[in-house]
């Protein structure tokens, strides 16, 4: 065992040797990603690059993403919806970098509706809730009655007033309602114009929905996607004083809830439109103006390329993509896997084929992309770290360790194949050597959150407790909304007796959590811990 771990010390020291001083790989990855929103900004494809570009945020060193996001939410390049999600985007960064307050006036100067009436959960059993009547269709159209009482799936429910907080503008129905599997809720609120108008809606729902306005149907989606924003945009006609919005949603086991925005067909915020979810006054039916044709959203845009007849395999991947990168894929469709194998089985390249095959639910499938880019691209790093990753997890995890030996320590797929490797040898039970990987990948990577993420399991591993403190400290002070690590070092700081440190852990974790039933609980429980009943009965 000894000249075992000797020898794997010495090949992760080996592998490290041109890592320690490198540029991070995925600054450039960045400033790609930044570039291609800009370069295909006049297009749905544009949408994919500034999709790719927020997920790097975990890989990039800390704030190397932000500053892009916060650039291209100001760039006239863009269009006006495509900058709206790279000021939305931007304001979610800005929740993680703690200025919560300007990330609330983002997301206000964006229209976000977030005052409504709701009442739910009725049955979805079977997914036939979405046009099944509930007793409260009058939230749709028509007069309202005060505590309006129905009954609910499992007991009877009251219209209620929706507590106005939530995460970028989002409504979030599973913190209000219980059950939130197999159920439908609607919700609706009075939008007040100052003059007669066309506006646009932005809706990006989780389930299956239906939008309202004035009473009329004016979208519909049946697919049960997860909550993107803006997915859909639609064109209604306001009249002059009050109009009704209304939302019927209806989910299985996903997320449950939406968000709404409303702008002028300008893409921009109207003056002088408000919002009042305290009331639903009889409304006008209908459109108020003619109204003109709305813009197709991205993925609308996105979905028609792919799905028509000889669609090419370009079209496929960035339908595939999209539908990947913002959860918009039906579980019982399963689309991105498939158009991402046809593109991949039609064009090869090496990206499209590990897309393909970060998709695929069954091995075998992933085993037949390898096996086309070991035909056609058998020496690229990205094949090779491709067939290392079907090594590492095989009967035989070690059979790996040649393959990535063999891929450059310089760049992505160095990187990559470094955090590979430490995998192999912690499950070779030599966590030793694995850190020695992780921790030139940190230094590698800049201090990057994924990499101070694989150094803490590691550590923990290793009982090494104060270097795992001191770590969660520093992940924490990268990411305001760090729940899981500020639970662990408040937990820490209840222990010690340091009852100012737990209130600041508190005072963040209640911040970011908008108020959700279970985070209500466990901020009560910590009050009283610290002797605080007044607070935790406030709670």
């Amino acid at each position: 065992m000894r000249w075992k771990i000797t020898l794997g010390l010495l090949t992760a020291l080996l592998s490290v040797t041109n890592a320690a001083n490198a540029k991070s790989p995925y600054r450039d990855e960045v400033q790609k990603a930044a570039r291609e929103a800009v370069k295909e900004a006049k297009t749905a494809a544009g949408v994919i690059p500034l999709l790719t570009l927020a997920t790097l945020e975990v890989d990039a060193p800390p704030g190397v993403v932000r500053a892009e996001l916060e650039r291209l939410s100001r760039d006239a390049k863009l269009p006006p919806g495509r900058r709206a999600l790279a000021k939305r985007l931007f304001a979610r960064s800005l929740v993680a970098a703690g200025d919560l307050a300007r990330s609330e006036a983002i997301v206000d100067e964006l229209g976000y509706v977030r005052d409504f009436m709701v009442i739910g959960p009725f049955d979805n059993e079977g997914k036939a809730g979405l046009d099944e009547p509930t007793g409260a269709e009058s939230l749709v159209e028509g007069e309202v009655q005060p505590g309006l009482t129905l009954r609910g799936k499992e007991r009877d429910v009251t219209l209620r007033a929706m507590p106005r907080g939530g995460y970028l503008g989002y409504v979030d129905l599973d913190a209000v309602m219980r059950p939130n599997e197999s159920v439908c809720a609607i919700a609706a609120t009075t939008v007040k114009a100052p003059k007669a108008m066309p506006l646009l809606l932005h809706v990006g729902v989780g389930g299956a929905y239906r939008l309202f306005w004035n009473g009329v149907e004016v979208m519909r989606d049946e697919a049960y996607r997860g909550p993107f924003p803006d997915r859909d945009v639609v064109a209604v006609g306001a009249h002059a004083g009050e109009n009704r919005l209304a939302i019927k949603v209806c989910v299985e086991r996903r997320a449950f809830g939406f968000s709404t925005r409303i702008t002028g067909v300008d893409g921009n915020r109207v003056a002088g439109l408000e919002i009042d979810g305290s009331s639903l006054p009889v409304t006008p039916t209908g459109h108020g103006v003619e109204i003109p044709s709305a813009p197709k959203s991205d993925f609308r845009v996105l979905a028609e390329a792919a799905t028509r007849e000889g669609a090419k395999a370009i079209d496929l991947e960035r339908y595939a993509r999209f539908l990947a990168l913002t959860g918009s894929d039906d579980p019982a469709e399963n689309l991105a896997e498939q158009l991402a194998r046809r593109a991949a089985e039609e064009e090869p390249t090496p990206e499209r084929i590990a897309f393909a095959a970060a998709l695929a639910s069954q091995r075998g499938e992933a085993m037949k992309l390898v096996a086309i880019a070991s035909r056609r691209f058998p020496n690229d790093p990205r094949t090779l770290l491709l067939e290392a990753q079907l090594k590492a997890t095989s009967y035989d995890p070690p059979s790996a360790l040649p393959i990535l030996d063999r891929i450059p320590a310089r760049g992505k797929e160095g990187y990559l194949a470094r955090d590979l490797r430490a995998d192999v040898f912690e499950g070779m039970g030599l966590p030793e050597t694995a850190l020695v990987e992780c921790e030139a990948n940190l230094r590698t990577a800049e201090g990057s959150r994924s990499a101070k993420l694989a150094v803490l399991r590691l550590l923990g591993t290793l009982d090494r407790d104060e270097q795992v403190e001191a770590l969660r400290r520093e992940l924490v002070a990268d990411k305001y909304d760090d729940v899981s690590n500020r639970k662990v070092l408040l937990a820490i700081a209840l222990y010690r007796g340091r009852t100012d440190e737990v209130k600041a852990h508190l005072e963040a974790i209640r911040a970011v959590t908008w108020g959700r039933a279970g985070d209500a609980i466990y901020a009560a429980n910590v009050l009283e811990a610290i002797g605080d009943q007044d607070g935790a009965l406030s709670v």
